[in-house]
């Protein structure tokens, strides 16, 4: 009988201990893991390549410039990293906060921004003419996969919290985000300029292809940002609409104008001819576009600095243009492919609106007939 009665209370002990082994199951919130990993994960290898090119980069060439680059993508694998290990870690700890619960999931917005903005910086600091980004090409491809995968995570977010996205924003209009594309190139032609024009302040004969280069930056931005302006109907007033011939002929403008600018900024010794440029190494302490006793290897060959006429810095010009320079094409091409769409669904309109009115007209017909057979059945 004891051992009977021992035997039953270990049972029921462990019904207990698997009842509430249940109860605790239950009352136990699901895991929620991030739904942007991936973006996550494109920002910390996008950021990890970045650091580790800068990183890398020859001792004798370091200076002011090597210190402040370095910690972008310090900064944003950092981040990102922690992000990553409390998602995964989740099953096993409790004591790292969820960064997709902290202000119902706006704290994670917030941080994203920075990233973004922080990004920003990054890229027009890291690329900017003759900057570091010229050493080596992963240093340029990677700053820009660290600020496009910080966009594409941000705007996952913005979708997710029913805020706008670049979807919603581009999406009035075949053309518009073309718009923006030749917006943004723009910018980087017109900054790129100005910068070389300011830093570079030399008796070269780029430097008024720098100025053609700066005003056809600035001509391009203007005319673009109207565009997007009419799109959003800020412009209301001034008559013009999105569609219209008044964009078809802007963007032949555009395109004629670029066609010239591409002819004359990437020739042949031209300042956006290559990526690169062919540029010394910068002189520690002082931002000039040489360096005394220096060599380059220009067509294979090496040669001093000195005895280079003209000495072009690395810069986002060649990208950049040739960016304006296609978007001004795609531009004229959605516009045709709208024309052609809107036609369709004028045709469409007019054959719904002409079987109603047959409709229509059979019905009062047959109404007509009705009352006719009505009066004679009458007389």
């Amino acid at each position: 009988m004891p051992e009977q009665t021992s035997n039953s209370s270990a049972v029921n002990q462990a019904a207990t201990d698997s009842k509430d082994a249940k109860n605790e199951d239950i009352d136990k919130e699901p895991i929620d893991y991030n739904p942007r990993w991936t973006g996550y994960c494109y920002i910390i290898l996008a950021s990890l390549v970045n650091f580790c090119s800068v990183s890398n980069v020859p001792g004798g060439t370091r200076t002011s410039i090597w210190y402040i680059s370095i910690a972008f993508g310090a900064l944003s694998f950092a981040v990102s990293s922690l992000i990553m290990i409390q998602n995964w870690s989740q099953p096993y700890q409790d004591f790292l906060p969820n960064v997709t619960k902290l202000r119902d999931g706006y704290l994670e917005g917030y941080i994203l921004l920075a990233l973004v903005v922080w990004w920003i910086v990054g890229v027009a600091y890291i690329t900017r003419p003759g900057g570091i980004a010229y050493v080596a090409s992963n240093i340029w491809y990677s700053a820009w996969l660290s600020l496009i995968s910080c966009v594409y995570t941000l705007n996952k977010w913005s979708e997710s919290k029913d805020i706008l996205s670049i979807e919603e924003i581009t999406s009035i209009s075949p053309t518009l985000k073309f718009w923006w594309l030749l917006f943004m190139a723009a910018c980087i032609v017109f900054g790129s300029c100005m910068d070389i024009i300011i830093r570079y302040n030399q008796p070269w004969s780029d430097f008024q292809n720098a100025s053609f280069g700066l005003a056809l930056g600035l001509v391009s931005m203007v005319i673009s940002f109207v565009i997007i302006l009419i799109h959003y109907n800020f412009l209301s007033s001034c008559h013009c609409e999105e569609g219209g011939w008044t964009e078809l002929f802007t963007s032949f403008f555009l395109i004629f104008v670029w066609i010239l600018g591409l002819s004359i900024l990437t020739q042949e010794g031209g300042l956006a001819a290559t990526m690169s440029g062919n540029q010394c190494v910068r002189h520690p302490g002082n931002i000039v576009p040489f360096e005394l006793n220096c060599t380059i290897a220009v067509n294979g060959l090496v040669v001093p600095c000195s005895e280079i006429p003209e000495l072009i810095p690395g810069s986002n010009l060649f990208v950049a243009c040739w960016c304006c320079m296609l978007s001004s094409v795609a531009v004229a091409f959605k516009w045709k492919a709208a024309q052609a769409l809107k036609f369709a669904q004028a045709e469409a309109e007019r054959q719904q609106q002409k079987e109603q009115e047959e409709q229509q007209f059979g019905s009062d017909y047959g109404d007509v007939d009705a009352d006719n057979d009505d009066e004679i059945d009458e007389d």
